[in-house]
């Protein structure tokens, strides 16, 4: 069983509600978690701070199947790449 790190992913790919994420990054860096953000490319300049961020992965995601599964292995990648094993889903308003 792999163990549980301080490595915390913030998903947010709709276009909005990226007003209660503030919280929620400030109290996981007050807790010592590195925080990461996968968001919609429209939302990302509601964080003036991207050094706040780990890293962060920014989508563009289209109606299409094709798109949906390119993003979802993206997103994929990235989550390994950084040994991420927690994911906070802020919003679910998309089909993806």
């Amino acid at each position: 069983m792999r163990e549980i790190n301080n490595n915390v992913a913030l998903l947010e790919l709709g276009g909005s509600h990226s007003e209660c994420m503030h919280l929620q990054i400030k109290a996981l860096k007050d807790n010592g978690y590195n925080v990461f953000l996968i968001c919609n490319s429209n939302i990302f300049n509601d964080f003036p701070d991207s050094n706040i961020f780990t890293a962060y992965q920014l989508h563009d995601i289209g109606n299409s199947f094709l798109s949906h599964i390119k993003a979802i292995r993206r997103i994929r990648s990235f989550l390994k790449k950084y040994d991420i094993n927690t994911i906070i889903i802020n919003t679910i308003e998309i089909s993806i």
